[in-house]
């Protein structure tokens, strides 16, 4: 049995789930790490997030996410290519549950 530590699935309570949906067509993401860290998000404060593996996603899911947050923050798409290089693609903690083989911490 392998052990892969770094996927999350989408929280269908959370109000962004269509969304995110709407993204990636499937409701299980890879993240970074299985432990949040906190980050500064527009209009939301410091919040506990996840980082999204962007290596992980498939070109149409790609294309799909740079689509979505230039629409929904207002951004221009190079403006959006050139913050997610150097700062990652987080998702609220709340979105996403994360579990993870606790043989990783054994």
């Amino acid at each position: 049995m392998a052990i892969n530590p770094t996927h999350a699935h989408l929280n269908t309570a959370s109000p962004r789930y269509r969304d995110w949906m709407r993204v990636f067509r499937t409701p299980m993401v890879e993240i970074e790490a299985p432990a949040p860290i906190l980050a500064e998000l527009p209009g939301l404060g410091v919040q506990p997030v996840y980082q999204l593996k962007l290596s992980a996603l498939r070109g149409d899911q790609r294309a799909r996410l740079l689509d979505h947050i230039c629409t929904r923050f207002g951004l221009a798409i190079d403006e959006v290519v050139v913050g997610l290089a150097r700062d990652g693609c987080p998702i609220l903690a709340e979105d996403v549950a994360v579990s993870f083989d606790t043989r990783l911490v054994l």
